[in-house]
């Protein structure tokens, strides 16, 4: 009876371990990184609520116009950046709106700008003559203002005299510019050459020409102008001596002609409410010539304006 109780719980104890080793072998498996449910841990490192391939899809869908229109937009700039150097080339010329050369002597070098007008021009062939460039905003005579001047002109002379109003002293040297300014007056903005000037002085009481006029219209001596009056006179005397000594179908005679009535156009416009009298012996005296025989030839040519 022990034996077979022994037996038994041997058994029974066998039984047991066997079941240990059981319980012990499988409550091991979850812990294991090679078991069956490690599969379920390496799918949670997934982000459940990464978008699916679906919703990424429709995102570029949606971002399919965006993109045509960045291309658009793209193709646009391109062409504007192409567009752009032929832009630039035709605007160059427009960097630097005013003239090359001076107005009066046709030369380069250092020229003064007008700031509201293309003229460019010497400070020694501006009228009035300047002493040294101006700084900042600067009005060539063409453009200033002649009842309110914006500025005063820095001269190598004080330009008041009595009897001169300085209204009509701008005036007059608007005019005269006007003339320097003119294709035609080349022929008379200097004394008569050398080559003439014997017979010239045979025919000629009372040389005159522009430089003359310049240079009494910026003295302040007693052979400047004390009136506008007598500064017209000097520019007819001009054309009186022209029609004296050149004949009509000369090229300098063709252009006395057509200067002198350009400047009596240029008189009007500046002097619209003012007669000048012609003075006796001048350029409308009927023994000099000169006023009827510039009229007579008139009609024969085209006149020239001044390159404003």
């Amino acid at each position: 009876m022990i034996v077979e109780t022994l037996l038994c719980r041997k058994n029974e104890m066998n039984d047991l371990f066997s079941l240990e080793v059981k319980l012990t072998t499988g409550s091991s498996l979850p812990d294991s990184s090679t078991g069956a449910k490690s599969k379920p841990r390496q799918q949670q490192k997934v982000p459940p609520k990464t978008p699916p391939p679906p919703a990424r899809s429709k995102t570029k869908a949606m971002n399919t116009q965006p993109s045509e229109s960045a291309a658009q937009s793209e193709s646009a700039a391109q062409s504007e950046s192409a567009a752009q150097p032929e832009a630039e080339k035709r605007a160059a010329p427009e960097e630097d709106p005013n003239e090359d050369w001076c107005a009066v002597c046709q030369n380069g070098g250092e020229l003064l700008c007008c700031d509201k007008c293309p003229k460019v021009f010497h400070l020694t062939c501006h009228i009035p003559t300047l002493i040294a460039s101006p700084s900042g905003e600067w009005f060539c005579s063409f453009c200033r203002d002649l009842v309110s001047p914006e500025m005063e002109y820095d001269c190598k002379e004080s330009l008041a005299s009595e009897g001169f109003p300085p209204i009509d002293r701008r005036k007059c040297e608007n005019l005269l510019l006007r003339m320097f300014c003119n294709d035609l007056s080349t022929d008379f903005q200097q004394p008569a050459p050398p080559s003439e000037t014997k017979r010239y002085k045979e025919l000629i009481k009372t040389p005159m020409d522009l430089s003359i006029v310049k240079k009494k219209l910026e003295s302040n001596g007693c052979d400047s102008y004390s009136s506008p009056e007598s500064f017209v006179a000097d520019i007819r005397l001009i054309f009186s001596n022209c029609a004296k000594y050149y004949k009509i179908t000369s090229e300098v005679g063709s252009a006395g002609m057509y200067l002198e009535d350009y400047f009596e156009d240029q008189l009007k416009q500046i002097y619209p409410d003012k007669v000048f009298p012609w003075r006796e012996g001048g350029a409308d005296d009927p023994t000099t010539g000169g006023r009827d025989r510039g009229r007579r030839g008139g009609s024969g040519g085209s006149r020239h304006g001044p390159r404003r």
